[in-house]
C-alpha cells in the first residue's frame, strides 16, 4: 500500500461526493451522469499503470462494478425532483418491512431439513412460490404498527426541526451507497462487513456540532413568492436556481399548488397525507388565516437554511391568505412569464401589491410572452421605484444573482 496508491483509492471512494453536489445543487438526472462520468474517466485516466499493464478498458471495467450499483439506487432515490420528496422519507420504513422478511425467509431456510407440517400443507395447495411470497409478506403485518410509528416519529422530528429535508438527504444518499459497499464485502466477512457501515455516524456528530458554525445572525427577510400558475416545469427551474439558494437567506412563503408540490413536499406534508389529515391544511374560512400563519417554521434548520412555507387554499380564502403574507412580506418575487390580461388572479395580487405598505420591493419576472402593458396599468399606483423588471426567458446563474441583488437592494 504505497501513497500513491491510497490516495488514488481516496479518489475512488470520494466518487459520491460529485452526486452529493449534484445533490445540493439541485442538478438534472443528465446532468449528475455527466458529472459522474466526468469524474470516473479522469480517476481511470490516473489509474492507468502500464508497468502492472492494467489498460484504460479493464480500470474502467473494474471501476463500473464498483460503482454502478450504488449509483443507480442513489441516482433513484434522490435525482429527480419528482421523487426525492417522498421516496427518502418512506425508505427507514421500507427498510424495516424488508428486515422483517429477510429475516423470515431466512428463519424459513433455517428450519428447511425439518419443515413444520403446515408449511408441507400449505406448499400442497398453494405451491413453493406462493407460499414463499406469503411468508415474506406476513412479518409486514406484525410490523405495520412499529413502521407507522416509525413514519410518525420521523414527521415530528422534522416538525421540531431536529433535522432539515437536506440533511436527512444526505443521510438517506450515504446509507444506500455505504449498505451497497457493505453487501459487496467478500463473503467469508461475516458480520464484520457492517463495519461499512460506521461512517454513516459521523452525521448525527456533525448535526449536534455544525449548527453552532451554521446558524445565522440577524433577522432574515421574508420573501413572497407569486406566479402564474399551470406552468410547472418553468417554476420548478425557478425554484431550484433561486429559490433554494434563496434559503441561506431568509424565509420563503407562498400559496401552494400542483405546480410546486415535487418541491415543497416535506416529511411533515407526507406523514399527514398518508394519516390522511390533508384536509386539516386547507384554509376553509378567512377566520382561521391568522392562525395558519402562526404556524409558520420561521426559525432556521440546524444546517441555517430556512424552510419554505406554504398556505394551501380554497377559491374562497386565497384572497385573504394573500393580504396577510403580503403584510408580512419584506420583498416579493412574481414569476410574470407567460402572463396574459386573462389572468385575473395575478392582476388582482398585482393590485394587492401596488398598495401595501409594509413591502421594500418587488422583482417581475418577464419573457417574451408577458403583457407588460397590462401589468403597467395594474402597478400605476404603486410608488415609485417598487417594482423592478428582470427578463427571465433564460434563468441563468447571472439573472439569478441580479434577481438577488435587486431583491436585497
Amino acid at each position: 500500500m504505497t501513497l500513491r496508491r491510497l490516495l488514488v483509492l481516496g479518489l475512488l471512494y470520494a466518487w459520491p461526493m460529485v452526486m452529493a453536489w449534484g445533490l445540493l445543487r439541485r442538478w438534472s438526472w443528465g446532468r449528475v451522469l455527466l458529472g459522474m462520468s466526468l469524474y470516473m474517466l479522469l480517476l481511470a485516466v490516473v489509474m492507468v499503470n502500464p508497468n502492472e499493464r492494467r489498460s484504460l478498458t479493464d480500470v474502467t471495467a473494474w471501476l463500473g462494478s464498483v460503482v454502478l450499483m450504488p449509483m443507480v439506487v442513489a441516482l433513484l432515490i434522490s435525482a429527480s425532483g419528482r421523487i426525492r420528496a417522498v421516496v427518502p422519507y418512506l425508505l427507514p420504513v421500507f427498510l424495516l418491512l424488508s428486515a422483517a422478511s429477510t429475516g423470515a425467509l431466512s428463519l424459513l431456510a433455517v428450519e428447511a431439513p425439518d419443515r413444520p407440517a403446515w408449511i408441507i400443507h400449505l406448499m400442497g395447495m398453494l405451491g413453493d412460490w406462493p407460499v414463499i411470497v406469503l411468508l415474506a409478506l406476513l412479518p409486514w403485518l406484525v410490523m405495520a404498527w412499529p413502521a407507522w410509528k416509525l413514519g410518525l416519529w420521523l414527521a415530528q422530528a422534522y416538525r421540531d426541526k431536529r433535522f432539515s429535508d437536506l440533511s436527512y438527504l444526505f443521510a438517506a444518499y450515504w446509507f444506500v451507497i455505504l449498505a451497497a459497499s457493505a453487501l459487496a464485502a467478500p463473503a467469508d466477512a461475516g458480520w464484520f462487513s457492517l463495519s461499512h457501515l460506521l461512517p454513516w455516524l459521523w452525521l448525527p456528530v456533525l448535526a449536534r456540532v455544525l449548527p453552532r458554525w451554521l446558524m445565522p445572525r440577524g433577522t432574515p427577510p421574508t420573501l413572497l413568492v407569486l406566479r402564474v400558475f399551470q406552468q410547472d416545469a418553468a417554476v420548478e427551474t425557478l425554484f431550484d436556481r433561486f429559490i433554494e439558494r434563496w434559503r441561506l437567506t431568509g424565509n420563503t412563503v407562498l400559496i401552494a399548488g400542483t405546480d410546486l408540490v415535487s418541491r415543497t413536499l416535506d416529511p411533515d406534508d407526507l406523514s399527514t397525507f398518508l394519516n390522511g389529515r390533508m384536509g386539516e391544511r386547507f384554509i376553509a374560512s378567512v377566520a382561521q388565516v391568522p392562525a395558519r400563519l402562526g404556524e409558520f417554521g420561521l426559525q432556521p434548520d440546524p444546517d441555517g437554511r430556512y424552510r419554505v412555507n406554504e398556505c394551501y387554499c380554497f377559491d374562497t380564502t386565497w384572497q385573504a391568505a394573500l393580504t396577510a403574507l403580503v403584510q408580512r412580506a419584506d420583498v416579493v418575487l412574481m414569476d410574470l412569464r407567460g402572463f396574459h390580461a386573462g389572468n385575473a388572479g395575478c392582476r388582482h395580487e398585482l393590485g394587492v401589491l401596488s398598495l401595501a405598505t409594509a413591502v421594500q420591493r418587488v422583482v417581475l419576472l418577464h419573457d417574451d410572452r408577458s403583457d407588460r402593458a397590462t401589468v403597467a396599468s395594474d402597478i400605476a399606483a404603486a410608488p415609485g421605484g417598487r417594482f423592478a423588471w428582470v427578463d427571465a426567458g433564460r434563468l441563468n446563474q447571472g439573472k439569478v444573482a441580479r434577481i438577488i441583488g435587486h431583491l436585497l437592494r
